[in-house]
């Protein structure tokens, strides 16, 4: 509650002329002069209006602060009640000043409490810096042949998975490339790219495409494709016109 206060008080400090700071806190019927019950009398007890008011206080010492029941208005709906402020004729009685007096001139306590200076800081040893790490290097295999071609899956799902197919020339440039395999369990390419391929029975060939068969000495191009089954790398070979 007093956070609240605070911190609704202070972002309008200045621009209000009064404050509503607690707003129909008594019983009325046969209670009347009794705080009614609320959440804030079950968890602040029976002092929360001191408490409001004085948070109020502190927030802003120059601002006008009230209290709000319909029973202290003459033309309420509920008019007929027994007044808090008012007697039987609705003339305000020594109680009404008073209160009013004393909540607007009380003067919390506002001094802060002695901050202890914090111990000083021993400033912390300088941090070596790791010597970085360097991802290590996968080397290929050495091509044997004019080319080779490796295959690798890259994602799979139940019934399905991806793969990506590396062609590396060797010592010389190819000029066209060829690759083949076998499946070993009946799998089957649904989808393929940056190849053309053929299919016999389990036996696939995928010859280069038009804008990929030229490949420098030691580079590499891929083709990649999804097939239908379970994921397999098998035994591929490569060859060059």
């Amino acid at each position: 509650m007093t956070s609240h206060i605070t911190q609704v008080m202070n972002h309008y400090k200045g621009k209000v002329y009064a404050w509503d700071v607690v707003n129909e806190a008594f019983a009325d019927g046969g209670s009347v002069g009794s705080l009614r019950s609320s959440v804030f009398t079950q968890k602040l007890g029976n002092g929360f209006i001191e408490e409001a008011f004085r948070a109020a206080r502190a927030a802003d010492p120059n601002v006008k602060l009230c209290y709000n029941d319909y029973n202290t208005d003459k033309y309420s709906w509920r008019s007929g009640d027994t007044p808090l402020l008012f007697d039987g004729n609705f003339n305000k009685k020594q109680a009404y000043t008073a209160v009013l007096d004393a909540l607007n001139a009380a003067t919390p306590n506002t001094s802060p409490s002695p901050n202890t200076s914090p111990s000083p800081n021993t400033s912390p040893s300088p941090n070596t810096s790791p010597s970085p790490r360097t991802s290590p290097s996968v080397t290929p295999s050495p091509v044997t042949g004019a080319c080779s071609a490796t295959i690798e899956t890259t994602n799979s799902w139940p019934g399905g998975f991806q793969s990506t197919v590396t062609v590396r020339a060797g010592s010389s440039a190819v000029n066209g490339w060829t690759v083949k395999w076998t499946w070993p369990g009946g799998q089957t390419i649904s989808s393929l790219w940056s190849g053309e391929q053929s299919v016999s029975g389990s036996s696939v060939t995928v010859r280069n495409a038009p804008y990929n068969g030229s490949i420098a000495a030691g580079s590499s191009t891929t083709f990649g494709f999804t097939a239908n089954g379970s994921a397999a790398t098998p035994s591929v070979t490569c060859t060059s016109p």
